[in-house]
């Protein structure tokens, strides 16, 4: 048809129809055996294949590497980027999304109904889950081993490392730390906002308090129910009386290892205060005569 440039081609054989339309550069595929319609258009570079069997569409655009996937059965859309290397899967029943990227190999996964995102990372083995309803974030690290849960809403941050059965509570609000260790069954908390630190040991059942503010160290014993309240005064106080016996003994070494001298010393010391004390009388003697 010359008016709209148009020619189409039937061939009985093999069931197919032709379209071919020079104004829009256009192309039509129908083959009637497989219900298959291919749309290829020279303007973008765009082609379209349409399965009515498996409710599929293929759109394939050149110039942006952009092949897109349409299943209407399972209401499934894949969107295929060669320039990025990157693979959107969209599902409409579920509300999911994935995103697979091949250069950094990171899978994300967007669930719509619970509103949570799933961030996959192959090289460094590491899986980030976060939900936007609770405001949680999960990071869990399989290198070493290690779990990170970050809410939101109660500004806490718990860290779990499986290698060394630890877990580590952060919160924001009260300033507070708490780090369980399970193989020594110890659990220390730490408070920022009174400067406090309690230990506290399950095998021994012994809980240790730690005042920064007034420099006092309690310690609690469930076993023999003994409570030991030690302040830093009192330490300087023995540490000062440790010193004085220490100098007192090394004194005593000394005159012990120096005991010739010190023999010597004593009896010059004696001599010279005799003479000083018959000099002394002596002198009285000529002063005031009989009166001495």
């Amino acid at each position: 048809t010359e008016s709209d440039e148009q020619t189409v081609i039937r061939t009985e054989s093999d069931e197919q129809t032709v379209i071919r339309t020079e104004s829009d550069e256009q192309t039509v595929i129908r083959t009637e055996s497989d219900e298959q319609t291919v749309i290829r258009t020279e303007s973008d570079e765009q082609t379209v294949i349409r399965t009515e069997s498996g409710e599929q569409t293929v759109i394939r655009t050149e110039s942006g590497e952009q092949t897109v996937i349409r299943t209407e059965s399972d209401e499934q859309t894949v969107i295929r980027t060669e320039s990025d290397e990157q693979t959107v899967i969209r599902t409409e029943s579920d509300e999911q999304t994935v995103i697979r990227t091949e250069s950094d190999e990171q899978t994300v996964i967007r669930t719509e109904s619970d509103e949570q995102t799933v961030i996959r990372t192959e090289s460094g083995e590491q899986t980030v889950i976060r939900t936007e309803s609770g405001e949680q974030t999960l990071i869990r690290t399989e290198s070493d081993e290690q779990t990170v849960i970050r809410t939101e809403s109660d500004e806490q941050t718990v860290i779990r490392t499986e290698s060394g059965e630890q877990t580590v509570i952060r919160t924001e609000s009260g300033e507070q730390t708490v780090i369980r260790t399970e193989s020594d069954e110890q659990t220390v908390i730490r408070t920022e906002s009174d400067e406090q630190t309690v230990i506290r040991t399950e095998s021994d059942e012994q809980t240790v308090i730690r005042t920064e503010s007034d420099k006092q160290t309690l310690i609690r014993t469930e076993s023999d129910e003994q409570t030991v309240i030690r302040t830093e005064m009192n330490l300087l106080l023995e540490t000062n009386r440790t010193r004085l016996q220490l100098c007192c003994c090394s004194l005593t070494l000394s005159l012990l290892e120096n005991d010739v001298e010190f023999l010597v010393f004593e009896v010059l010391l004696r001599l010279y205060l005799q003479l000083f004390f018959w000099f002394c009388c002596l002198s009285l003697y000529r002063n005031y005569g009989c009166k001495f």
